[in-house]
């Protein structure tokens, strides 16, 4: 539907009004607007610079340019805002034959309230809800304002209202008995020809009320029709006003009749915010009183149904209909108000609404309304008072008693002494579930919440004392996972080592229930575990192992999973070992997923066995297995004894999709039986075995008519808070490998938890560097800088050179030399640590002359292991008396910025030594064995001088030194992800980079945790420099969405998310916050922590159709004795029926006939009942008529009246003396006893014609029933 929103800024469309009289000579009058909606016509004049007349009043006498059934008068804000009760509209209407009575209303709206920038009044009638022709009106308002432009909305509604309309009654099924909400009309009952007054699609916000804010709205002088009122309500707040629906929750007429009023899926228990008073819609509901009663008196039909109304309302709501309340007001600020209040309690000075004579009667509507309440109480009191506390998560209680009467509540309080209560009505009940739908007493409004491990007082008020029942305890409901953590000495593993581990559950938690822990070791192409030792893993990206055995089904790995392909086997088996009898409990972990395709069977399904004796028999000995089902969803339990299995639980609800990827988790604790199933992180099923089974050899993966892909299978066994972890090549121990090099890791651990409520923890993973094997052996070690020598000629310093060690696993990381006067000794120079270079030269030393000294070299590798010491030959400290002879030979002078040069010195009997080095850079030295550091490039000239007992002498080089630029390392700044994220090192300053941990430059890894990365950059002179980077690794939540939901359409959920701090639903989900889901879906959340770490998880949710009601019969007319009618059912998702014929007759067909005894009108009944989802009731009032021949004149063509053309294409006429005056009532029916709308029908003199026929029916069988006064008649014509 298209929905016209008068706004100012519109583009107006002139036209000019050739018809119309006005009071006032000079008027500026144009159209703003003009549609029609379905057959609604409605426009929208302006009168442009209104002046006042002489008594300072706009005033206004109309010819309207359509006929009209309603209008409402706008009128622009004046330059200072005014309360709207300072605007008096006074109006009246002429229809053909006369003018009614002056009315007053005043502003319903101010212009903050509607898109339309105006104050409006609300929507006002005339004489009746049929057609006037004339509008007058006076607008009064101070004489110190005045405003631009008036606005009439005019809207022709009449062509639906019916002077026989008879209400469409709605029955709310399951309400209590008393008070009992009475029966109303539902929007399917006034919302006519609206398409979109049906079928909504706005989104309604629900709140909870406080107050219920009465209001007067006009009403034709005289009407029959209440749902043309209501629809006119309807469309004027839509169409007019610009709102999304009617202002009000409930209507009521002069009839009696209760109306819905706004869209509620979920009425009468939910209440949802309307448009009626302003700030205080959010806190209370609208009930509007049709009729203008400043000068109509509410009748009593109205008041009665507006007070049944109200005692249900209040009784559900459990306040006290005489008390009051404070509520924020439409005129600003709060105010304590009666909770049945009229619309001018709660904006005060702005309106006179509800009228000064409903609103004098509001304190017998409140008393009444208690009376009403009080009235449904009786003199039994409560027993059996029962108080269970439902548990985790929620932490819900029911109580529970016995005996029922109207006006009982309940109170719950922290304290015995009940101060502060909060309050829950239970009229006609013996059961309710809390926390939900009890409030503070004080304010009626703030909402119980259950604290953890608190305990809680409650009683039961029956109308004259309390009773108490028996207090209660909650749970210590607890949704938040524990952490761990794992920690272990020194950086290498070279032997066996205790692990250290750090769990914790939150402040105020469950507490730990159990820690687990495995071991993994690294072949050099594949993580495993030892199964000996109670561990497991495999991640199936390589062929498949020996440790499994394929007994039945197509079993392979392939792209990471375990896959199996048989879909016509029902028992497949692959097996493998595992020492199971090591630890109280074990977890099994891996991924699962259940492949579409065509299956000949409809019972697919998957499991896993543990703790099993034998692995290769049918149902693997004696053991336990799980198994999920597709088609039945369900989780179920089974216990095997003696190759024979018993199902001993089944877990309803667990949906398995095709092609979704699990994550299952299954803890078995071998000397309680208790097994825990998670999928997803979430607990979704427990059993416990009171007898069980202590050891164990065997795990399988069974499926059932299923492709089955399995992922990453570990094993995990429970811990204390320290283990040892045994190391070494034995098949024994737990690290059976070294690292294959030394930026592999060799093993890791990994540890999880849960706690007592059932949360799991995140999975921790330490990595591990493992090398119990020592360095290579040095295989020579030389005096001196170069080759060997055997004599020196100093005391002071002695150099040696050697050839490099190896080590596979964690590398060399340095070397050490001492010096002694015999092979090893040290007694003249002790362990000294010489890093990673394969020379030394010490100076400072005490040497003998006539002394061999010996020096011993060793390697280090990064594990702190040693290599044997190398020693070399010696070498003699000689004192000679000839002449020195100065000699010296350098290292290469091609090098790199910042590293040396080396002089080594060759000289012979010299003692002392002066090196001068001239050229681009000067540089002196008096060591024997210079190491100079150039930075420039050039030709140097070095002169070294010696002297010895036998004089001096000296020797002069050339040296050229070229100088490479070094590289600028850069490795990035730092960085941090979650765990489970990939990362990517990208250094730069270079051609080539090495990094430390095998790690490729700009490629993206995935680390386990925090640690330090190194890169060696190489530039193309190969030169190189370092830098490092820190990669800090965040734990990633574990998201749990919760289990699957099953919900019946128009009913609230809760959707509650646990595992983090944030938590973000599609779908415009809000976690903890009720909302209506429309189709059934998987509803997915992302879940954040403190260091914005996501995980998601997703439950699915099934929207179960309810039973809508409805039905028509072919004929509702019928004439004795021919009174079978036949019903024709098009109810939709109905599993049974049943059906009240209106004569104590009824029947449960689907389509039945049912043969009336007895003349007279029969009101028909259908409750369509849906399984799952409760009973739906049509109600269609006085349907069926039948008549005796001897009650009526006639029932076809005779010679009082002369039908014509039969058969008819167009036009049919109806000719008769007695058609001239008079009431009388004419329509057409198909077979189905559908009425045929929209024709036309004009009355001349003595004929009736009924045109506009042909392009509204298809050809066949109609009846076309004419009533005068009381006689029907009934004419049976042929459509061609």
């Amino acid at each position: 539907m298209r929905n016209c929103i008068f706004k100012l800024s519109l583009i107006f469309l002139f036209i000019g009004i050739n018809n119309a009289v006005f009071a006032q000579s000079k008027l500026n009058l144009r159209v703003v607007n003009s549609f029609s909606e379905n057959h609604y016509p409605m426009r929208l004049l302006a009168i442009d610079a209104p002046q006042k007349n002489a008594d300072g009043a706009y005033h206004f006498v109309i010819d309207a340019p359509i006929p009209f059934s309603a209008f409402g008068i706008g009128w622009s804000k004046p330059v200072m805002q005014h309360h709207r009760g300072d605007f008096i509209v006074e109006y009246r209407v002429r229809n053909a034959s006369k003018w009614n009575d002056f009315k007053e209303d005043d502003a319903f709206v101010s212009p903050d309230e509607t898109p339309t920038g105006l104050y409006w009044t609300n929507v006002l009638f005339g004489i009746d809800e049929y057609q006037h022709t004339k509008l007058e009106f006076y607008l009064k308002m101070p004489q110190d304002i005045s405003v631009n432009e008036i606005y009439i909305s005019l809207m022709d509604m009449s062509q639906d209202a019916d002077p026989f309309w008879k209400p469409e009654l709605t029955t709310v099924e399951g309400s209590k008995a008393c008070p009992e909400f009475p029966t109303y009309i539902a929007r399917s009952g006034w919302c006519g020809s609206y398409t979109a007054c049906h079928n909504p699609t706005y989104s309604v916000t629900t709140i909870v009320p406080t107050h219920t804010v009465i209001h007067h709205g006009a009403s034709p002088d005289t009407y029959t029709d209440g749902a043309a009122v209501a629809r006119s309500y309807w469309n004027y707040h839509v169409n007019t006003l610009g709102w999304n629906d009617i202002g009000y929750n409930y209507l009521t007429d002069k009839f009696g009749n209760l109306y819905q009023g706004r869209h509620n899926l979920n009425l009468p228990t939910t209440d949802v915010l309307g448009a009626h008073a302003g700030a205080s819609n959010s806190k209370s509901i609208g009930v509007n009183f049709m009729g203008n009663a400043d000068v109509t008196q509410p009748t009593t039909a109205q008041l009665t149904k507006c007070q049944q109304f109200l005692a249900w309302w209040y009784d559900y709501r459990g306040f006290d209909p005489t008390s009051s309340a404070s509520i924020t007001l439409q005129s600003g600020g709060t105010g304590t108000v009666y909770r049945i209040c009229g619309h001018k309690d709660v904006n005060v000075g702005g309106t006179s609404c509800p009228g000064t004579v409903l609103y004098g009667q509001l304190a017998s509507i409140r008393t009444a309304t208690k009376a009403i309440i009080d009235g449904c109480g009786g003199t039994l009191a409560p027993t059996n008072l029962t108080a269970a506390a439902l548990g985790c998560p929620d932490n819900n209680v029911t109580f529970s008693w016995s005996n029922s009467g109207t006006g009982w509540y309940i109170h719950v309080a922290n304290n015995s002494g009940f101060t502060n209560p909060y309050i829950k009505w239970v009229s006609g009940l013996t059961t309710y579930t809390g926390p939900a739908g009890f409030v503070l007493v004080s304010d009626g409004t703030t909402p119980l919440t259950l604290s953890n491990s608190t305990t809680y007082y409650w009683r039961m008020w029956n109308g004259s004392a309390f009773t108490s029942g028996t207090s209660f305890t909650t749970l210590n409901c607890d949704n938040v996972a524990p952490t761990t953590s794992i920690s272990t000495p020194g950086t290498w593993k070279t032997e066996n080592f205790t692990a250290t581990f750090t769990d914790s559950d939150n402040s105020g938690g469950s507490g730990l229930e159990k820690s687990f822990y495995q071991v993994l070791d690294n072949s050099g192409t594949d993580w495993r575990a030892n199964n000996n030792n109670g561990f497991f893993s495999d991640n199936f990206d390589l062929a498949m192992h020996a440790d499994w055995t394929v007994s039945t089904g197509n079993w392979a790995t392939s792209g990471g999973y375990l896959t199996q392909s048989d879909t016509s086997n029902g028992n497949t088996n692959i097996y493998a070992s595992l020492n199971q009898s090591l630890s109280n409990r074990y977890l099994y972990h891996f991924t699962a997923k259940m492949g579409s395709g065509i299956y000949g069977t409809s019972q697919r399904r998957f499991g896993f066995h543990f703790f099993s004796d034998n692995g290769s028999l049918t149902n693997r000995g004696n053991g336990y297995f799980i198994f999920f089902r597709q088609e039945t969803s369900k989780l179920e339990f089974y216990k095997v004894t003696s190759d024979v299995f018993t199902q001993v639980k089944i877990v309803d609800n667990v949906t398995t999709n095709f092609n979704q990827l699990y994550d299952i988790k299954v803890i078995y604790d071998r000397i309680s039986g208790k097994m825990d199933v998670y999928r997803d992180n979430a607990l979704i099923g427990t059993w416990t075995d009171t007898a069980p089974y202590s050891t164990g050899n065997y795990i399988s993966f069974r499926s059932g008519n299923s492709h089955l892909y399995i992922g990453e299978l570990k094993v995990y066994r429970s811990r204390a808070a320290s283990v040892t972890v045994s190391v070494g090549s034995a098949s024994t121990n737990d690290i059976r490998y070294q690292n294959s090099n030394p930026t592999t890791y060799g093993a890791k651990i990994k540890s999880i938890c849960n706690d007592a409520a059932g949360n799991l923890s995140a999975v921790s993973y330490h990595d591990l560097n493992v090398d119990w094997t020592v360095p290579s052996n040095i295989t020579a070690v030389f005096d001196g800088l170069s080759n060997d020598i055997d004599t020196i000629y100093v005391t002071n310093e002695m150099s040696a050179n050697w050839a490099a060690s190896s080590d596979t696993h964690s590398g060399v990381s340095k070397y050490w030399y001492c010096i002694g006067s015999t092979p090893g000794g040290t007694e003249v120079l002790g362990w000294t640590d010489n890093n990673s270079a394969l020379n030394f030269v010490k100076s400072g030393l005490s040497l003998n002359y006539n002394q061999t000294y010996y020096i011993s070299v060793k390697a280090q590798n990064s594990a702190g292991l040693y290599s044997t010491p190398t020693i070399a030959d010696g070498v003699f400290v000689k004192q000679s008396s000839a002449a020195p002879v100065a000699g010296f030979t350098y290292s290469n002078p091609y090098i790199c910025e910042g590293t040396t040069v080396n002089f080594i010195n060759n000289s012979t009997s010299a003692t002392d030594f002066q090196w001068t080095i001239s050229g681009p850079a000067s540089f002196n030295s008096t060591e024997a064995n210079p190491t100079i550091a150039f930075t420039l490039s050039g030709a140097y000239t070095v002169n070294l001088s010696v002297t010895g007992t036998g004089g001096t002498d000296a020797l002069t080089q050339t040296v050229d030194v070229v100088v490479y630029p070094a590289p600028t390392a850069n490795a990035g700044n730092d960085l941090v992800v979650c765990t489970g994220e990939s990362v990517t090192l990208n250094a730069s300053g270079g051609t080539q980079y090495q990094w430390s941990g095998g790690l490729t430059n700009n490629v993206p890894f995935t680390p386990d945790n925090t640690a330090t990365y190194s890169v060696t950059v190489t530039n193309s002179d190969n030169c190189t420099d370092t830098d490092e980077v820190i990669v800090t690794v965040n734990p990633t939540p574990v998201a749990v969405a919760g289990n699957d939901v099953t919900v019946c359409s128009g009913n609230e959920i809760i959707l509650s998310a646990s595992g983090g701090d944030t938590y973000i639903w599609n779908n415009n989900v809000v976690n903890d916050v009720a909302f209506v889901p429309v189709i059934s879906g998987i509803y997915s959340v992302t879940v954040s922590n403190s260091f914005n770490c996501t995980d998601e998880a997703s439950v699915t949710v099934t929207v179960l159709p309810q039973a809508n009601a409805s039905f028509h019969a072919i004929d509702t007319l019928l004439i004795y004795p021919n009174t079978s009618a036949v019903f024709i059912n098009t109810s939709q998702n109905a599993d049974s029926y049943t059906w009240d014929f209106g004569d104590g007759y009824s029947s449960n067909d689907d389509n039945p006939w049912h043969s009336y005894d007895t003349t007279g009108t029969y009101t028909i009944i259908l409750y369509a009942l849906n399984e799952n989802c409760g009973m739906n009731s049509s109600v269609l009032y006085n349907y069926i008529n039948i008549i005796h021949p001897t009650n009526i004149s006639t029932f076809s063509v005779d010679a009082q009246f002369i039908v014509s053309p039969n058969p008819f294409t167009d036009v049919i006429r109806i000719h008769g003396k007695d058609l001239s005056t008079g009431a009388l009532s004419l329509k057409m029916y198909d077979v189905t006893g559908k009425e045929i709308r929209g024709l036309t029908i004009m009355r001349n003199d003595e004929e009736l014609i009924v045109s506009d026929i042909s392009n509204k029916i298809a050809a066949g069988l109609y009846s076309l029933v004419l009533i005068q006064e009381n006689k029907v008649y009934v004419f049976n014509l042929i459509k061609e």
